[in-house]
């Protein structure tokens, strides 16, 4: 893939639209209710992304990135 775009195409041909933007509670789905009912004392996030306001890119084909506005703090 050339973009990650790509997977987005992935995605909706398999399940379906996803939707403009999309709200955060869109992005944990199913997950954010059980998230809820467990009430954890702590969590770990892998953002598996840079976060960066760099448009530097290596020549790699997918470069994975997200700007700090992205972040839901």
């Amino acid at each position: 893939m050339d973009s990650s775009w790509g997977y987005v195409i992935l995605a909706e041909d398999e399940h379906g639209p996803i939707p403009r933007p999309v709200g955060s509670d869109y992005i944990g789905g199913a997950a954010m209710g059980e998230w809820d009912r467990a009430q954890p004392h702590a969590c770990n996030v892998n953002l598996k992304t840079s976060i960066t306001c760099s448009d530097d890119y290596l020549p790699k084909g997918v470069n994975c990135r997200t700007g700090p506005r992205t972040l839901l703090v």
